[in-house]
């Protein structure tokens, strides 16, 4: 009887529901040793642990008719369960993205992008949490933490080491500052967060999404901050000095406003000078050291006109990649990319390596730019000169002229739509000389090219006089480091110039005096744009220049007595030609130095430096009209002493006023 009696009350606080004897009980109410009532109700396995699921709520000791609420409770959990509004599943949020990532089709670089904010905000923060503890509180709070500190200390004072691993503290090593993340990659964040949850809705492991209650930061205003124009001009410019291909990719960024991508991805098939256009279906994607291909961003084919400067700057690139397949005796890719640097173009230029050499032609001429940026600039340069939304749109490839117009509004203008010109009018001015070899004479920059240019010199100076062998192809390896390779195509270079003669199985000679003063007549334009180096110390035993590595050092403003007429002073400073000489230029503004360079002009022409003097008053951006604040000091090449100071002229009168 006691037995039975126990029976009875167990079943009676159990709260037992009505169900056939065949049948899994699904719910039940247990008393708790505080007198608190705890409702279980079963709600399936879950489909990643395998194990059952449980759910259900406590209600406290000393609630008023507590067995009543016990069995309402029960009620409710049961009909929710059946309804499909409680969570099915135990897994973690860490466990969610694993198995979001699964599923979801996106771009390869966009997968490696988002896998590293799960390592780096959501994993160490919200991993663990489970999928159905997840509320829009908890998310609040975690958007609140990552705008406080991306790296998510604790707010005690700490170091920001330079490395993670054993290492000796210096500079880098800084007191930690709390700097938050920026609100566009919150709201990449929230992105990830949205869809998986959404996710595991569609999967039955939610009954709601949370993040439908959670509002995600506000998205930055449009601030495109395109270069200026003469930062433009100044950018374009470097580039041709630096390399003609890598010249070409920044003029066609600057004019088509194409991403770096797409450029990469431009194939020699795809571009049709006859019709001036360029067809732009491809670009090439980069994920960590992974190449691969794909589609333009948002899947749009765009066929861009082509002005006739960048059809002829084409032109001249698509003659060159021929020239060079020629010489090394192979035939172009039909299929081959414009920018390569195999010899059939068959390989594009890497993404990331494009814009890491942007990065060092920004720091060089201390532009506070970036190569998507030359975009902005191309769009808002159409903008101003008048061009219609939609036409700008397509250009840039924009899935509307809505986002153009939204990301652009300060540029659109009606008032300066119908005052402004076309687009070419407003671009840089392509530099004339359009051969590398004729940069390599002043701007050497591979080491065959380094060498040719101290030949070139030593034969300026008159140390390689005519007739008189130059260094054999194995002397300048051994001298200067480099193969017998390099060594070749230094001495081929030369000869391109019409300074040696050279053919196979003899030694190459300096050419006759009348040969050398035509080559170095035909170069009296050419100039050095960086700043001067220290002079040369030639060697009595080895006559060639070699190139002096290291800083470059500003000249000291300093006055120097003249030698006497008729003396000399150091080697020998005449060129090899009739009045030509080489010269160290340096432009002075209000008595300070503004800018040196070295060219080869004919110190008592007085024209000709009356000119020099105009040119570089032009290029450090001042105004003919403040040409009386200027002043260019003349020297010989390697030499203190002044030879001469060119001052332009009165406006009402003619000629040159030259200082010894």
């Amino acid at each position: 009887m006691i037995f039975v009696a126990s029976l009875v009350a167990y079943i009676r606080v159990m709260g037992e529901v009505t169900m056939s004897p065949n049948r899994r009980q699904r719910g039940n109410i247990e008393t708790l040793r505080s007198g608190a009532k705890r409702i279980r109700v079963y709600n399936g396995r879950d489909p990643v642990t395998k194990r059952p699921i449980y759910v259900g709520e406590t209600i406290q000791a000393g609630t008023p008719n507590i067995d009543k609420a016990a069995q309402q409770a029960l009620t409710r959990w049961l009909n929710r369960v059946d309804e499909q509004r409680a969570p099915r599943t135990n897994a973690t949020i860490a466990e969610l993205l694993d198995a979001y990532f699964e599923v979801v089709d996106i771009d390869r670089a966009t997968m490696r992008g988002w896998r590293g904010k799960v390592r780096n905000h959501i994993g160490s923060l919200l991993g663990a949490t489970p999928v159905k503890k997840a509320q829009a509180r908890v998310f609040e709070r975690f958007y609140a933490e990552l705008r406080r500190c991306r790296t998510h200390c604790d707010k005690r004072p700490a170091i920001d080491h330079r490395t993670r691993g054993a290492h000796g503290c210096d500079r880098r090593c800084r007191p930690h500052q709390c700097q938050g993340l920026a609100a566009s990659t919150i709201r990449e964040i929230h992105t990830i967060l949205n869809g998986a949850f959404g996710r595991a809705v569609a999967w039955d492991w939610l009954g709601t999404n949370p993040l439908d209650h959670v509002k995600p930061p506000e998205a930055a205003k449009p601030n495109p901050q395109p270069p200026t124009a003469d930062d433009a001009a100044r950018l374009v410019n470097q580039a041709w000095r630096n390399d003609l291909d890598w010249g070409t990719y920044i003029w066609l960024a600057m004019t088509t406003g194409k991403r770096r991508g797409e450029l990469c991805g431009l194939r020699l098939a795809d571009v049709d000078l006859d019709m001036a256009t360029a067809q732009f279906w491809l670009a090439i994607k980069q994920a960590g050291t992974e190449l691969y291909t794909g589609e333009p961003k948002g899947g749009r084919l765009t066929r861009v006109a082509l002005d006739p400067e960048s059809v002829e700057v084409l032109r001249e690139h698509l003659d060159r990649c021929a020239a060079w397949a020629a010489e090394a005796d192979i035939e172009l890719d039909p299929e081959g990319f414009v920018f390569s640097d195999a010899p059939d173009h068959s390989t594009p230029w890497r993404p990331d390596s494009v814009t890491q050499r942007f990065g060092r032609l920004r720091d060089q001429l201390g532009i506070k730019t970036t190569l998507h940026k030359l975009r902005h600039y191309s769009a808002t340069e159409l903008i101003i000169a008048g061009v219609d939304v939609a036409t700008v749109a397509g250009r840039l490839g924009h899935a509307s002229a809505s986002t153009t117009l939204n990301f652009y509004t300060a540029w659109v203008s009606e008032a300066d739509q119908r005052a402004a010109k076309a687009l070419s009018p407003r671009l840089p001015q392509r530099p004339q000389a359009s051969n590398r070899s004729e940069w390599a004479k002043v701007s050497p920059v591979s080491p065959y090219e380094v060498i040719a240019a101290g030949l070139r010199e030593a034969i300026a100076a008159g140390e390689l006089g005519a007739g008189m062998p130059i260094p054999s192809e194995k002397q300048l390896a051994t001298e200067h480091g480099v193969s017998a390779g390099t060594a070749h195509r230094a001495v081929e270079l030369l000869k391109s110039w019409g300074l040696v003669n050279a053919s196979r199985g003899k030694r190459a000679t300096v050419r006759p005096r009348d040969d050398l003063a035509q080559a170095f007549a035909a170069d009296s334009h050419l100039e050095v744009t960086h700043e001067l180096q220290q002079p040369v110390q030639r060697s009595v035993q080895v006559p060639i220049p070699r190139p002096v590595q290291g800083a470059v050092h500003s000249p000291v403003r300093e006055t120097v007595d003249q030698p006497e007429h008729g003396a000399q002073s150091g080697p020998d400073r005449h060129s090899p030609t009739t009045g030509l000489e080489e010269l160290d230029l340096e432009l002075t503004h209000l008595g300070r130095s503004v800018r040196t360079y070295r060219t080869c002009a004919d110190p008592t022409n007085s024209e000709t430096l009356l000119q020099l003097l105009r040119d570089a008053i032009r290029r450090t951006g001042g105004q003919d009209s403040d040409a009386g604040d200027y002043e260019l000091v003349v020297r010989y090449a390697g030499e203190r002493g002044v030879v001469t100071t060119v001052v332009a002229p009165p406006q009402s009168t003619g000629g040159l006023v030259g200082v010894a």
